[in-house]
């Protein structure tokens, strides 16, 4: 058996509600207190010399997916999309008028919702729009995310004039009586088709997103997803864990507990996916995104300057991401500031000239070191001893508890990571398991223990 591969009894130890780390205090202990005046601030103190990333939420669908999680609107008949587009326009003029100057635009993500949702040349207005008053810089990526059931040929050629040079495609699973389960169809071939004319128009990389332990899902038919993904070669996965989350997506309660993989049915999904990925030669990057050989994601992995953030792994470090749209976040060095998740309350902010942010929260030192040692856990599956002691003048023995010492100790008895005088090292199986060992480090954890919060680490 693969040194990596997760036992049924390290299921039995380690499957628990735990936090995926795209930030770190993570959302669920942030507070109302934060507001625009703090935005404004830190968008004031933001320098030329500075690297900035932006996001914008789309966060309009025409069908609802059942299993997912995410902030989105369902509007048919697209009903709001017009006001919506112009409030985000005024949103992208207002953050610009709070900065001093404007520093290097090293990335720029679309996410949703779909923003394909929208029509080409409503896109096309909308970047227009933003570059006016965020130019990217020369090797910017500028990337968004695409279904393809309502992604036309034309979104895909206009998006790549405009600059736009990564696209990231979610297909969930091909299996039919899966999709039937979470109300999203999509076939091999519309996806196929949309990899072909992405290529076709010059995009610099192709991304797949899939999902593992959804129901109906099963190792047969997510192995005959798995073969036909490889068949398209995109240049980057993402093979992300289904979050379970009824408490906060009501239509998950739909799914029968019977037919939901979980424990190590679940994790078996994941190997066999690993498995199939890296002997078409694949490599495995952080918990869950995969890249040909050549790929940037893979360099930074080799140099240690993988970072990770709300829109996933990343070369580029989280200091500086701005958010814009409904329920956006924003992260800067010592704060983390969400904007408001009702439509009626954007706007009404918008139209009032004020940053729509109603909550999030100030780092203090703790909480940066912690998002530190957690942010090198879960992307380099090392922490350094040497460069802590260099950039935050801590001693890492006399930092941590007992508790957490200890309980590194028996993590390493059991093989899952290794601790000498450089510093702790996540190896093996331990890699999977990821989440469960940068969790010793969140002390914000006993806050939320005991209601539901977080999805399964498993």
């Amino acid at each position: 058996m693969s040194d990596w591969k997760v036992t049924k009894e390290d299921v039995e130890e380690f499957e628990r509600s735990g936090p995926r780390y795209t930030s770190y205090p993570t959302a669920a202990v942030w507070n109302d207190q934060i507001n625009s005046t703090h935005v404004e601030e830190a968008l004031s103190r933001i320098r030329k010399q500075d690297a900035l990333s932006l996001y914008l939420h789309l966060p309009f669908c025409e069908k609802l997916c059942h299993f997912c999680a995410c902030n989105k609107i369902i509007d048919k008949n697209h009903t709001q999309d017009r006001i919506y587009l112009d409030a985000l326009k005024k949103e992208i003029e207002l953050t610009r008028k709070f900065m001093q100057s404007t520093p290097g635009i090293i990335q720029i993500h679309w996410g949703g919702g779909t923003p394909t949702f929208y029509s080409p040349n409503m896109l096309k207005e909308l970047y227009e729009c933003l570059v006016k008053y965020f130019p990217p810089e020369r090797d910017a990526e500028i990337s968004l995310e695409v279904n393809p059931v309502v992604t036309t040929a034309d979104h895909v050629r206009t998006l790549r004039a405009l600059g736009f040079n990564r696209l990231s495609m979610g297909v969930q699973d091909f299996d039919p009586n899966v999709q039937d389960a979470i109300n999203r169809f999509q076939t091999f071939e519309e996806t196929a088709e949309l990899v072909r004319i992405g290529r076709e128009e010059g995009y610099a990389s192709i991304n797949v997103d899939l999902v593992y332990g959804l129901p109906r899902q099963t190792k047969k038919n997510f192995e005959k997803t798995m073969a036909e993904i490889v068949r398209l070669k995109p240049d980057r996965l993402a093979i992300y864990s289904y979050a379970n989350v009824p408490w906060k997506n009501p239509f998950q309660r739909r799914f029968k507990d019977e037919e939901l993989p979980k424990g190590m049915e679940k994790i078996e999904l994941y190997m066999m996916a690993r498995d199939i990925l890296t002997a078409e030669g694949y490599e495995a990057i952080g918990i869950d995104h995969f890249a040909l050989p050549g790929d940037e994601l893979l360099t930074a992995r080799e140099n240690k300057t993988l970072h990770r953030n709300f829109m996933g792994y990343t070369t580029h470090p989280e200091a500086f991401m701005l958010g814009m749209g409904v329920s956006a976040i924003s992260s800067f060095p010592n704060l983390y500031a969400q904007n408001t998740k009702t439509l009626e309350s954007y706007f009404k902010s918008v139209a009032a000239s004020q940053i729509p942010a109603v909550r999030g929260i100030e780092l203090n030192q703790d909480d940066e070191f912690r998002r530190y040692v957690i942010n090198q856990l879960m992307c380099n599956f090392e922490v350094t001893f040497e460069k802590v002691r260099n950039d935050f003048g801590i001693e890492w023995d006399s930092y941590f508890g007992p508790e957490i010492l200890q309980g590194l100790r028996e993590l390493e008895k059991k093989q899952l990571l290794r601790i000498d005088e450089q510093g702790i090292f996540i190896i093996g199986r331990g890699q999977v398991l990821t989440r469960n060992i940068a969790m010793l480090f969140d002390k914000y954890l006993p806050e939320t223990s005991g209601k539901p919060t977080y999805s399964s680490t498993i």
